[in-house]
């Protein structure tokens, strides 16, 4: 007698010979979105969208507006980095950073590479301004205080404007 009870209480309402119910999809919805709202301040704070929606934005502009976001990210936490009091943190703080500049070096090939490719509407102008973003990219990588480097580098020379004669 007890041991049947007991187990048909581990079952609970799905007893031998009762039909299993599936979840409708508009259960399953609110029960998530619910979950979502509880749990919101665990997700990562998104940024005004991951790319420009522009019918011209390309794989190069997609990749040069995520790493410029990854920067921001990054020049924030050397701000914060520079308020803090406590040495460890000030550490733990300036390793990320350098991780993360690290990564964006890293990066800083594959968009060249995205940048000499041949793409559809692309003028020799727009690939010598781009050539001039990517050395300035590279340069305010190069400016975020990490804890290591005292001094920001010398800027990138500028390429000439054109128009020389």
């Amino acid at each position: 007698g007890a041991r049947t009870s007991l187990r048909g209480s581990i079952r609970g309402t799905n007893a031998p010979g009762s039909p299993i119910t599936m979840a409708s999809s508009s259960d399953i919805i609110l029960r998530s979105g619910s979950l979502l709202k509880k749990y919101s301040h665990y997700l990562p704070e998104e940024k005004h969208g991951t790319a420009p929606a522009s019918k011209d934005a390309d794989s190069y502009t997609q990749m040069l507006y995520g790493m410029n976001n990854q920067l921001e990210d990054l020049m924030e936490r050397a701000e914060e980095a520079k308020k803090e009091k406590n040495r460890a943190a000030i550490a733990t703080a300036n390793a990320e950073i350098r991780r993360g500049k690290n990564y964006l070096r890293e990066e800083l090939p594959k968009l060249r590479k995205l940048m000499s490719k041949k793409s559809k509407g692309v003028t020799d102008e727009m690939r010598a301004e781009r050539e001039q973003e990517v050395a300035d990219f590279e340069y305010k990588i190069e400016c975020v205080p990490d804890g290591v480097t005292k001094a920001p580098p010398p800027p990138p020379p500028r390429l000439s404007e054109g128009g020389g004669g």
